[in-house]
This record gives C-alpha cells, sequence and structure tokens, in this order.
C-alpha cells in the first residue's frame, strides 16, 4: 500500500499542526469540566494545581512521542511506534483504543450542541418522538439535530479543502483568544471575590484533591497527539512537531485554567462563595444551571454570552474537523498496517492528491463509548512511554 502513503504526501502548515493537536485537545469539555468537575472535586487553587501537573505531565509524554518518532522518521502513529517495538499484538491493541477513543470524543462534541441548545433556547428541539435512557430524556428533534450535524462537518470536511483548513486555524485562535479576553475583562471589571474564596474544596485533603485533577490528564488532553498522524504523510519530520505539541500544551492548559478561574472571579450577585454558587446552579435548569456562562452573562451582560457561545462553537468546530480528518488517517494507517481491509485505506485515500493538504473522505460512523476513552489513551500513553524508555537504554534504532 506504499500508493496509499504516497497519496498522502502533502505539506502541512505549523499553524495546522498547532490546530489539530489544540483543536481535538479542547472541546466541549473545557467549558463544562470547571464547574461540573474541576472546582466541586478540588476548589480554586487544587484544580489550578492540578490541570498545570497535568499539563507538565502530558509535556513529558509528548516529549516521549517525539522522542520514539525521532527513531521512525518514516512512520507517523503512536500505534504504529508501540508496533515496531512492542509487537503487533500491542500495536494492534493500541490501534484500537486510539480509535475508539477519538470517536467516543467526535461523538460527546456533536450532542454539546444539543446540551448547548438546551440550557440556552429551553425546549424548541423537544418535539416529535420521545424515549428515555439512563434517566435522560431524548427527542426526535434532538436526535435529527445531531444527525444534521455529523452529516453536515463530514460534508464541509470532504469538500471544503483549504478554506475548512483555514477555518481550523482560525476558530482554534478565536477560542483560546475570547477566553483570555474573558479572563482579563473579569479581571480589571472591578468585581470582587473574598480571598478565603481561593482555596481547596472541603471533605477530602489537599493532596488528594490535586491527584483526582492530575488523574484526569489523559481525558483533558485526549487528542493532543492527534497531529502525529499529520506529519510524515504532511511532509514534515515527527520530531519536528515537538514544540507544536508543546505550544498546543500551553494553550491547553489555559483554555481549561481560565474558565475556572472566571466562575470564581465572577461571582454573581446573591453569592458570597462559588461553593454556594455552584450547589444552586446544579440543581438549576437554563442558564444558571452552566456555571461559566452565568458569570460570563452576569459581568458582560449579553454581550459577552455571544462571545463566549461564539467560543464554545468554535472549541466544538475545531475538534469536530480535526477528529474527522484525524481519523480518516488513522483507519489509512490502520489500512496500510493490515489491521483492516485494503480497500477501507484505498477509499478513504481516493482523493488524497486534490490540493488538500490531509485528504477529503473522513469518516460518518461514530461510537458512544465515551467512558472508556480516559482509560484507553492511559492505555496508549502507557505503552509510548515504555518505548521511550527502552530506546533510551538501549541507545539503538531498530
Amino acid at each position: 500500500m506504499s500508493d496509499m502513503r504516497q497519496g498522502q504526501n502533502k505539506t502541512i502548515g505549523i499553524s495546522s499542526e498547532w490546530a489539530y493537536a489544540f483543536g481535538c485537545a479542547c472541546g466541549w469539555g473545557a467549558f463544562m469540566m470547571p464547574g461540573n468537575i474541576f472546582l466541586p472535586e478540588a476548589g480554586p487553587l487544587g484544580s489550578a494545581i492540578g490541570i498545570i501537573l497535568a499539563s507538565i505531565l502530558m509535556y513529558f509524554i509528548v516529549s516521549s512521542i517525539s522522542y520514539v518518532a525521532n527513531h521512525y522518521p518514516n512512520d507517523s502513529g503512536i500505534h504504529v511506534y508501540i508496533g515496531k517495538i512492542l509487537g503487533a499484538d500491542h500495536g494492534f491493541l493500541s490501534a484500537w483504543c486510539v480509535l475508539l477513543a477519538y470517536l467516543s470524543i467526535l461523538w460527546a462534541n456533536v450532542t454539546a450542541f444539543i446540551v448547548l441548545i438546551r440550557n440556552l433556547w429551553g425546549d424548541v428541539l423537544q418535539w416529535g418522538f420521545h424515549y428515555e435512557v439512563a434517566g435522560y430524556d431524548v427527542y426526535f428533534g434532538e436526535v435529527l439535530t445531531t444527525i444534521v450535524i455529523i452529516v453536515s462537518f463530514g460534508l464541509l470536511a470532504i469538500v471544503g479543502k483549504v478554506a475548512v483548513r483555514l477555518l481550523h486555524v482560525f476558530a482554534a485562535l478565536f477560542q483560546i483568544g475570547i477566553i483570555i479576553v474573558l479572563f482579563v475583562g473579569v479581571l480589571i471589571s472591578g468585581v470582587h471575590t473574598p480571598a478565603d474564596s481561593f482555596g481547596f474544596a472541603l471533605g477530602i485533603s489537599p493532596g488528594v484533591q490535586v491527584m483526582n485533577i492530575t488523574m484526569l490528564a489523559p481525558w483533558m488532553f485526549i487528542g493532543i497527539e492527534a497531529c502525529t498522524y499529520m506529519v510524515n504523510s504532511g511532509g514534515r519530520k515527527a520530531s519536528d512537531t515537538q514544540s507544536v505539541r508543546l505550544f498546543a500544551i500551553v494553550a491547553s492548559c489555559l483554555a481549561y485554567l481560565l474558565p475556572v478561574l472566571i466562575i470564581v472571579l465572577a461571582l454573581p450577585p446573591g453569592f458570597s462563595n462559588w461553593m454556594e454558587y455552584l450547589d444552586v446552579s446544579h440543581k438549576t435548569d437554563g442558564l444558571l444551571g452552566l456555571p461559566l456562562f452565568y458569570s460570563v452573562y452576569c459581568v458582560f451582560g449579553e454581550t459577552g454570552l455571544r462571545w463566549l457561545v461564539l467560543c464554545i462553537l468554535c472549541g466544538i468546530s475545531t475538534s469536530l474537523f480535526g477528529l474527522y480528518r484525524v481519523i480518516a488517517r488513522l483507519l489509512v494507517d490502520m489500512s496500510e498496517g493490515e489491521l483492516l481491509p485494503e480497500k477501507v485505506g484505498r477509499t478513504l485515500c481516493c482523493d488524497f492528491n486534490r490540493n488538500d493538504d490531509i485528504g477529503n473522505h473522513p469518516v460518518f460512523w461514530t461510537n458512544g463509548h465515551w467512558v472508556g476513552c480516559g482509560y484507553d489513551h492511559h492505555i496508549g500513553y502507557y505503552r509510548l512511554c515504555i518505548l521511550h524508555d527502552w530506546l533510551f537504554k538501549t541507545g539503538e534504532n531498530p
């Protein structure tokens, strides 16, 4: 299948690589986890320390990726490196773990549109037949909208070519840019929060709180290594992308950390601390049920809320565009490695030579196993660290 690989040899710009890494890592979760997981689990201080430690941990993992990639300059993809050193069985398992993780995040970011619409515009999509899954109400209008979003982004990824690539980069820049501007705006708005509000959560020791947040690193930064599937086949050595991924880690760290601080700094009127605020928020629907949204609304009004919604749409879009393309690349690599039928790779690769940096046939199917995505990436990252240690000790270039 060497013709597949040759068909993918298009130059990928540094900005595109950064957009893939950052966009795949920070989607809907960057806006929901601060109020739903970070603050309740560890408070502002524990969350900040845990997110920074998680970022440092991911830097070492990224360094391991670059180190291993340097030994295989003509290959790309974590499962390829694992398969070459630990054997075909490990490569097979890692490939499917990574694929399921990417598909899970794709599905989760698509359904995020529905959650956003429910909280901001109420029951506008709650029409048609209705059923319940695990206590969660599902309506035909929401199902239809989800399908339309999946197909629409897939079609854009197919026909958009250069326009989608540029949109991807600008959306990623808008996402991190808007978050920073909103945070700075909150700082200079004159909103005052008691100093004792910036501590740990109650109930468990600070060390355990920090560890709980740090252990979420594979879930928070899932996709940060996605650009490994866009190099070599894109005309650049995988080892040359370490700095790109480092900037993506820094941007991802800010994207998770700043919303935490915004919620704590911009307490709405009537609340004395963030714990009281979140307690009421978790029992309420609508805008108040989204702590980050309501905090921004209280400081900046409708204008700030519109910018935040635009920021979230950019985050979800960069994640979907990136995951569609990366999944297509991964399936081609798996086909080339005989982990999938050859026809799969040839179908996805047939238009790689048509003025596009990464090909024009993303996949249209998805998967709902989001619970296992963090576990899947734990497996992949753990194997990668083993490879780094083995190569460092032996000094070999197998």
